[in-house]
């Protein structure tokens, strides 16, 4: 009849001593698996992964279909420390680049931040790739030249809308010839082969066609220029924000205050168009990025100066 108190007596003695061997992070991690990870940067977050110091082999999204907006904070599961304490965290941004703590102690940091700061400092050492397209962008393939495997989709679980950019960390100096390989929603691809990604700034794809879908709803249609800057303006520009120079000027006479002037938008298969007004005082107000494919008209009211200049 003393045989289960023994038995619980002995299962009690053996428990004890276990946990007296564990860690205390072990013993913390056990206590909590819950892992707030906040995001102190002006930037969404879209994924958050861990892999083991010193691989590249990442985890799963600790986010799972969630993002952080910023000033926000996530209630994510501490990943197990079966393969490990101490490993690398990636954080993907949008626009980004991705931001990479090397070593944290996930079994003992009571909650992961990335900070804005972070997030500064590898823009400073990222290329930018602008998708000036009519189209969403799905996937982003960089390869070394002569790879046939295309690897990870640098996107991750993002997509890049038409007019908007990405930031990709650049490559170790040893490998700054590589080919960039672009996918659309509609299957179609664009290369841009053998770019420095070292020395590069900026990446455009400007040669893939709007969907088949939305081709017809997203053709730039006729614009009206509206000026009610106070004065005459003297030169109109419209240029494809693919393009370096603003070309011809668009006006045959001042365009005066209160006076509106229309023009087809060029048939060039682009939305995207910076737009200047050269006013009678020689002061520039500048649109960018405007999308011809969504508005009729533009409207250029009176400012204290001229808007952002493009050179």
């Amino acid at each position: 009849m003393m045989r289960r108190p023994l038995f619980a007596l002995a299962l009690a003695v053996a428990l004890s001593a276990t946990l007296s061997a564990a860690t205390p992070a072990a013993l913390a991690q056990t206590a909590n698996r819950s892992l707030p990870i906040r995001n102190d940067t002006t930037q969404e977050v879209y994924a958050v992964y861990t892999a083991r110091v010193g691989t590249d082999a990442w985890g799963p999204d600790l986010l799972g279909s969630d993002t952080i907006q910023p000033g926000q904070t996530h209630q994510a599961t501490r990943p197990a420390a079966g393969a490990g304490c101490r490993v690398a965290v990636r954080y993907i941004l949008k626009p980004g680049p991705e931001v990479i703590q090397p070593e944290v102690d996930i079994c003992a940091v009571p909650s992961l931040v990335v900070t804005e700061a972070e997030a500064i400092t590898q823009q400073r050492r990222a290329w930018r790739l602008h998708n000036t397209s009519r189209t969403t962008l799905m996937n982003l393939y960089i390869l070394q030249p002569g790879a046939t495997e295309r690897g990870e989709d640098r996107f991750g679980p993002i997509s890049l809308e038409a007019g908007a950019s990405f930031y990709v960390r650049r490559p170790p100096s040893t490998a700054c010839t590589a080919d960039v390989i672009v996918r659309s929603t509609g299957g179609a691809e664009s290369t841009r082969a053998g770019i420095d990604l070292c020395s590069v700034d900026v990446v455009t794809i400007d040669d893939l066609p709007a969907d088949a879908a939305t081709e017809e709803d997203a053709a730039p249609s006729g614009i009206t220029v509206i000026n009610r800057t106070g004065q005459a303006a003297q030169s109109l520009f419209i240029s494809a924000v693919s393009q370096p120079n603003w070309g011809d000027n668009r006006l045959t006479q001042p365009l005066q205050s209160g006076e509106r002037f229309s023009f087809e938008a060029p048939g060039d298969n682009h939305c995207l168009y910076d737009v200047r007004l050269v006013l009678a005082d020689g002061t520039n107000q500048d649109r960018m990025m405007e999308n011809f494919c969504q508005i009729s008209e533009l409207l250029f009211e009176h400012i204290a100066r001229g808007g952002d200049k493009r050179p």
